[in-house]
């Protein structure tokens, strides 16, 4: 996605969050002339650095920020389906009439989802604050 200025851009080499204020370039390649003005996380102000180019060297903030919701998401689920696997290995015997290495894994998914929806419903800030 081009990202249209002013607004928050995260410099896709360092992971830097920078509020871009002004650039020169197109989206198409790389030219001599292209530059972006930004401004970075202890507010110095970096006026036209040459070569930088908006569209490839920099990305969406928002695009971004998805993508890390999405993957933290993703992380926890394979966390907590992995823990709920070594206790539900007993309990697939019980349900299922054959235990099966799909049988434990749809189980594990089933309470890792289960865990993933129940922490959406936590306030992560009020729970740090009760446990010090």
């Amino acid at each position: 996605m081009y990202l249209l200025t002013p607004g928050k851009a995260r410099i896709r080499k360092t992971g830097e969050i920078v509020y871009v204020v002004a650039n020169n370039g197109e989206s198409d390649k790389r030219r001599k002339t292209d530059w972006v003005s930004y401004i970075d996380a202890n507010f110095g102000e970096h006026e036209r650095v040459a070569g930088l180019n908006l569209a490839w060297d920099f990305e969406d903030i928002k695009d971004y920020e998805e993508r890390e919701e999405i993957r933290a998401y993703q992380t926890h689920l394979c966390m907590f389906s992995g823990m709920a696997m070594q206790s539900l290995i007993r309990e697939a015997d019980k349900l299922y009439s054959q235990v099966t290495i799909d049988s434990i894994a749809k189980l594990s998914v089933e309470y890792g989802k289960a865990l993933c929806a129940e922490l959406d419903n936590v306030d992560l800030e009020e729970l740090m604050n009760s446990n010090r």
